[in-house]
């Protein structure tokens, strides 16, 4: 039976994720795919960034952000922060709309 797309990518996995959980803490670990970044972080308890994430991360840090941690944790934190602020504002509209959908019950009924 020929090798597949998915043996090549284990084998080179078994390499790669000893590399990354012996790479000192500020160094930057990268991956592209979805399946890589979630392979890194589940093997190797590092979060692999996206290359447009690099980018942001580099003018974040020209913009003065902390260098404190592995390269990632500012980036995270950020992210972290912007989504428990877009759960609080979906929080906010759905009460918003059931008020009214309730208002316009006790109105109509």
């Amino acid at each position: 039976m020929a090798p597949t797309a998915g043996d090549f990518f284990l084998e080179r996995l078994k390499a790669l994720l000893p590399a990354v959980r012996a790479a000192g803490e500020a160094t930057l670990v990268i991956a592209d795919g979805f399946s890589c970044r979630e392979q890194m972080a589940q093997g190797t308890g590092r979060t692999a960034l996206h290359l447009a994430e690099v980018l942001e991360l580099a003018f974040a840090r020209r913009e003065g952000m902390p260098a404190d941690g592995p390269p990632e944790s500012g980036l995270i934190r950020r992210r972290r922060t912007a989504e428990r602020r877009a759960r609080g504002r979906a929080a906010l509209v759905a009460g918003v709309a059931g008020a009214a959908v309730w208002t316009l019950a006790r109105r109509d009924g």
